[in-house]
């Protein structure tokens, strides 16, 4: 089996795309979107999208094994944007590529 992962930032969290295949280059034969890394009191874990009842309790629509948690982890974390360490000044400046002029 294949796992991959995109990651997209929603806010405060990054949310996740979890694709399995059968293989690298196949088609994923299921597609979980919205999933997210929680660091709970016992470790980290995948928080797949929930509904909620009626009288406030939240019920995932997808139960996995903590084995394939791990897994799943794995592609979440290569799939995560790397932390842009740039100042809010450096971000701002135009990159120009062999001294072309900005406009």
């Amino acid at each position: 089996m294949h796992i991959t992962a995109e990651a997209r930032q929603g806010g405060k969290f990054t949310y996740y795309t979890i694709r399995l295949a059968t293989a690298e280059g196949r088609s994923p034969f299921l597609e979980i979107k919205d999933c997210r890394i929680i660091e709970g009191s016992k470790g980290r874990f995948v928080s797949f999208p929930a509904r909620k009842d009626d009288k406030d309790k939240w019920w995932p629509h997808v139960y996995t094994s903590d084995d394939f948690q791990v897994e799943l982890i794995r592609a979440m974390d290569a799939a995560t944007p790397k932390e842009d360490t740039r100042t809010h000044a450096e971000r701002k400046k135009p990159t120009l590529a062999n001294g072309d002029v900005p406009f």
